[in-house]
């Protein structure tokens, strides 16, 4: 019985995970499609400076430590960090969906507030990265660890095909603008995160 309980935690916490990390590739997908909608009014050198948006998320190692030791006892070592990162995400999409899709759209597109803009989310979505990897420590049992590995490869992937491949492939229809993505994945954000943070409970770690 008892076996049969931790598999069905184990199923729960990896189909959280998986969402944590699918919303964690939506931004990225995004980022990725911009420079398509750009083409013929961005230089070479205005692509490369797009591609430098992602940069932060190779950087994240260099904050990891702080995600990891500064936190709210009552909130929860995670989730501390992981609800005010998504909140952030989620608004900053949500009410800038017009602006970015004004800038995209402009004949002499502001391509520097552009990878700002994406930079910034990245930097957030590493951050959430942070938060989750090491939540996935102690939502999982330790003989199904490997699984998180497997929810963030799968999750990421999954959230850059349907903000990548689904955005542009509908785009291309004429079946949605860029504020109507960027703000519908915002609301995702947002509502993802409320369940989160009222519905899951972390479990108590070794010197927590």
């Amino acid at each position: 019985m008892g076996e049969a309980d931790d598999a069905a935690g184990d199923l729960r916490a990896a189909g959280l995970l998986l969402a944590l990390y699918t919303l964690q590739g939506i931004p990225m997908g995004l980022s990725g499609a911009v420079p398509l909608l750009l083409a013929g009014r961005a230089s070479y050198a205005e692509q490369a400076l797009l591609s430098l948006a992602s940069l932060p998320f190779s950087l994240k190692l260099l904050w990891a430590p702080l995600v990891d030791a500064a936190y709210v006892r009552r909130w929860g070592r995670r989730k501390t960090w992981l609800v005010p990162t998504q909140l952030l995400i989620g608004a900053t999409m949500l009410l800038s969906r017009g602006r970015v899709d004004a800038w995209v759209a402009a004949a002499a597109p502001p391509v520097p507030r552009i990878a700002a803009y994406f930079a910034a989310l990245y930097a957030l979505c590493a951050t959430q990265d942070v938060a989750v990897d090491g939540w996935a420590l102690t939502l999982l049992s330790k003989r199904r660890a490997g699984w998180a590995a497997t929810c963030n490869g799968v999750g990421q992937s999954l959230g850059y095909a349907l903000s990548y491949v689904g955005f542009v492939a509908l785009h291309a229809r004429g079946r949605v603008s860029l504020a109507a993505f960027v703000g519908a994945c915002g609301a995702g954000f947002l509502l993802t995160t409320a369940a989160v943070a009222l519905g899951c409970r972390e479990r108590a770690e070794a010197g927590a």
